[in-house]
């Protein structure tokens, strides 16, 4: 039978614990003793609990009490092993078996072990957590079923007791945890994007909010904040459940002895909470409102954390392509047994609540101070006596990514007292530009009821989805990225490639195809098979997978072409799939090209695509000047000059007990500052980081600006100090503002997120006639960086000319005064000395968020629209 000793793994055996049941001396609790109500595990009674044993396809469910739901085996079954195909089920721990012993939990079944004499058996070790937490299959040995469970009912303690918690897991149809329990919030809530300033709402998940600084109402899992007060809009009323394979689902309510609050008008609140995981990896976003009548609210939240665990989650230091969609390797990060560890001091001071934190990457920690455990990862050592815990074991680490934040989770260190292991929480951030060599160093944090958490800057944690991993070629030093080319499902303005057709094809058919991605199945490739990289739709909506993305790119062997194939499509003759052979081409400037489709095989099983584009260029760093910079090979500019502070005027960072005073490409002229320094350090003295210039630079996505020749080192060889920002894209963020890294060789570095660095993408300029099939082009009349804008003169009132500087599909190359996201920008004419000057009248008339409409046959419009506001009309368009 499936339960038989098939011996299997997930984490190191507690033999210690579980050696007596092992050895067969299992006591028996007899059938007539009755499971105390005041049981501390109560809390967990009213659930059926589940866990899987993904190597043997296994599924457990558990009842851990007389009052609790069923398992599938029937009543008085406490534990039950069933196939995940469902076909064979079977009794591995019976309810009136059972014997508690401290924290282990164990039930004995009926049946003996096949080929001894010992019973089958179930062993659950409960551990202190700080949520209800879940069961989690350990190992299969000697037909012993063993779990561990880390749980607030377990802690000696009720610190983490809530007032209402639910499950907050579901298993998919493949044995697949889908767990939500990483945004369980044992302090505070989430607050949900609602567009409404008047009223905040907040929520937590699966369990009841507990925030210091408001006032919501005891037991409230979602709570309303107005003016007139706070209310309860729901309590955690049911398990998680799971709506489709991608979504699941949280219901609040109010209990039925409560009374709705007036402002409800008689209606019951409910609050439904959806999780969706997104088709590909992304940022975290925000809880959304999506629907609100009558105090029944509708919330929506895209989070990877709604993703099957697996997904998410790797107990190495590497997360992989294949399994997670990204990649990430710490390894590099890891000491060895011969070397020191990292070392963080807490910011407490020198008194006698002062430590110092020793921490190790996917490795031990090997030093006097921290004992000879092998398997401690992280440890606290106190200044005054260096008595020392350890804060953490790798020994069963988690590695964590999920919507964009990497976290490395450390266990089972030392108990606190309320019974708590001590544990430790690393989340590491991107930086390109880290100090010690791209490694970084990790800074202390905070320590919330024995959990020390740590922030850590380093290159190794850069990360990109798979689809910019694959879609980047290396030969040699030369860098190609087509990801560029890629259109992604969260651009609500996304849509696919339209092939323009050659004579070899079908005149009634169109095309539509993504690179390194599935097409987006919206707009006329909605019907598209949901793996399809390329597809042909007919006229009659019928669908043909020409390809899917499942191999990275490649150089050709002959010339400097990109090669990417597309395989495993709709089945041709003799029993073959389709493929596609897409061929790019390199095209200085030119993003917004179409793709041609050039020839089919008689057979229909080979399609070729030629595409000439920027993208198939190789990188190259550019340098700018007037502090703008270019990519003329990809078509991108950049202009930074709305960032530089008028009249010397500069930005003040305070860090280390430093104060820096920043411009960009322009000096600071403040009273402490040596002159000319475009940036400067002041305490007592002031020292110049270096002089001030506008000679900024470009390589894949980061712009720097480099000052130096500041002032001299007080050290042997005098080295004069200099400055290093690295400006990052941040849609969001506006103009940003300056953030200190580290002084490394002299160099002091700092990063600065910023909409200006975000480059402008065209769009596709070519749109065909749902009806005709005849295709449109415009990309011809689109103006790249190394172009000038075309441009318009309204002189319908001779005294007062009007100028515009229009582009085509994309933003207008950069004009001093237009905004940068600007296509069409208005200028108008003053007198100055006696001469007309051109001055900037509207810095936008209009973005490119669209291509070309077809109006009639040969006549297409063009719409700009959310330009600057109108004073009296709202946003030009």
């Amino acid at each position: 039978m499936f339960f038989q000793d098939k011996p299997t793994q997930r984490r190191p055996l507690r033999l210690v614990l579980w050696l007596c049941i092992g050895l067969g001396c299992f006591l028996v609790r007899s059938g007539a003793e009755k499971v105390r109500s005041s049981l501390w595990y109560q809390d967990l009674c009213s659930y059926k609990w589940e866990a899987v044993d993904l190597d043997n396809k296994v599924k457990y469910t558990i009842k851990l009490c007389e009052s609790s739901p069923p398992t599938s085996c029937g009543s008085s079954t406490a534990v039950c092993a069933q196939s995940l195909s469902g076909d064979v089920k079977y009794s591995v721990g019976d309810l009136s078996l059972q014997k508690l012993s401290g924290t282990v939990l164990d039930y004995n079944a009926t049946d003996t072990c096949p080929g001894g004499t010992n019973p089958v058996q179930t062993s659950i070790d409960f551990q202190c957590g700080k949520t209800m937490g879940t069961p989690e299959f350990v190992a299969l040995s000697e037909c012993v079923h063993y779990f561990e469970w880390k749980t607030y009912a377990a802690c000696k303690k009720d610190k983490f007791k809530p007032h209402k918690e639910v499950p907050c897991y579901v298993f998919d149809s493949d044995g697949k945890k889908h767990d939500l329990s990483p945004l369980i919030q044992v302090e505070n809530g989430y607050l949900v994007d609602d567009g409404n300033d008047a009223s905040d709402f907040y929520i937590n998940i699966c369990r009841s909010l507990n925030i210091p600084d408001k006032s919501c109402p005891e037991g409230s899992a979602a709570c309303l904040i107005t003016g007139q007060g706070s209310f309860s809009m729901g309590a955690p009323s049911r398990p998680l459940e799971a709506v489709s394979s991608d979504s699941l689902r949280l219901q609040y309510e109010l209990s039925v002895e409560s009374t709705p609050p007036e402002r409800c008008g008689g209606h019951q609140p409910t609050v439904s909470i959806t999780f969706i995981c997104p088709s590909s990896r992304h940022l975290g976003s925000v809880p959304r409102m999506v629907a609100e009548s009558n105090c029944r609210y509708e919330v929506e939240w895209v989070t990877e954390y709604a993703c099957h665990r697996d997904y998410l989650e790797s107990h190495t230091c590497k997360l992989t392509s294949e399994q997670h969609d990204i990649s990430i390797d710490l390894s590099p990060l890891t000491y060895g047994s011969t070397e020191n560890p990292y070392f963080t001091p807490s910011p407490s001071g020198e008194g006698s609540e002062s430590y110092l934190y020793y921490l190790n990457v996917c490795g031990s920690v090997s030093n006097d101070l921290c004992g000879n455990d092998p398997l401690t990862s992280s440890c606290q050592v106190k200044k005054s006596d260096s008595t020392s815990k350890v804060a953490g074991r790798f020994q069963n680490q988690t590695l964590r990514y999920s919507d964009g934040d990497l976290s490395l989770i450390y266990p089972g260190g030392d108990k606190c007292s309320s019974g708590f292991q001590r544990m430790t929480i690393i989340n590491f951030q991107c930086n390109k530009t880290a100090s010690n060599n791209g490694h970084g160093r990790p800074v202390f944090a905070g320590e919330t009821d024995c959990t020390y958490y740590f922030s850590w800057d380093t290159a190794f944690a850069c990360v990109k989805e798979k689809e910019d991993l694959l879609c980047q070629v290396r030969v040699g030093s030369k860098h190609y990225d087509l990801s560029r080319l890629t259109r992604y499902p969260e651009s609500k303005d996304g849509e696919n490639w339209r092939v323009e057709v050659g004579p070899s094809a079908k005149p009634d058919t169109r095309y539509f195809l993504n690179i390194c991605h599935k097409v987006l199945r919206r707009g006329g490739a909605a019907s598209c098979p949901d793996d399809a990289s390329f597809c042909a739709v007919d006229k009659n909506n019928e669908t043909i997978n020409l390809g899917s993305f499942l191999s990275p790119p490649l150089m050709t062997k002959q010339g400097s072409d990109i090669r990417l194939t597309y395989t495993e499509g709709t089945t041709c003759e003799n029993k073959k799939t389709t493929t596609t052979i897409l061929t790019l081409k390199c095209k200085p400037g030119h993003l917004e090209n179409p793709p041609m489709l050039r020839s089919i095989s008689p057979d229909k099983c080979l399609y070729e695509v030629e595409w000439y584009t920027a993208a198939a260029c190789v990188l190259s760093k550019t340098e700018g000047h007037d502090c703008t910079v270019e990519d003329p090979q990809a078509g991108l500019s950049f202009d930074l000059s709305p960032l530089t502070k008028p009249n010397g005027g500069f930005y003040n960072v305070t860090s280390g007990g430093y104060d820096y005073y920043i411009n960009v490409c322009g000096p600071v002229k403040a009273a402490a500052c040596p002159e000319n320094a475009g940036a400067c350090q002041v305490e007592k003295s002031s020292w110049s980081l270096g002089e001030a210039n506008s000679r900024l630079s470009y390589y894949d996505g980061l712009i720097q600006l480099t000052y130096s020749k500041g002032s001299q080192y007080n050290n042997a060889l005098h080295t004069l100090r200099s400055t290093l920002i690295s400006f990052l894209c941040d849609p969001e963020a506006g103009a940003g503002s300056p953030e200190f890294q580290v002084e490394d060789n002299y160099t002091y570095n700092f990063r600065w997120y910023t909409s200006y660095a975000c480059p402008q993408r065209p769009h596709e300029c070519l749109v065909t006639d749902p009806i005709t099939l005849d295709q449109y082009d415009l990309s011809s009349l689109s103006r790249s960086t190394s172009a000038n804008n075309w441009v318009a003169m309204d002189m319908t009132n001779v005294s007062n000319q009007k100028k515009y500087y229009i582009n085509v599909c994309r933003p207008i190359v950069p004009v001093p005064g237009c905004d940068h996201d600007a296509s069409v920008c208005q200028m108008k004419y003053i007198t100055e000395k006696g001469s007309p000057k051109e001055v900037v009248s509207v810095s936008s008339m209009g973005k490119s968020k669209k291509g070309p409409i077809i109006e009639a046959r040969d006549r297409l419009l063009l719409e700009f629209t959310d330009g600057s506001v109108c004073m009296s009309e709202g946003p030009r368009a």
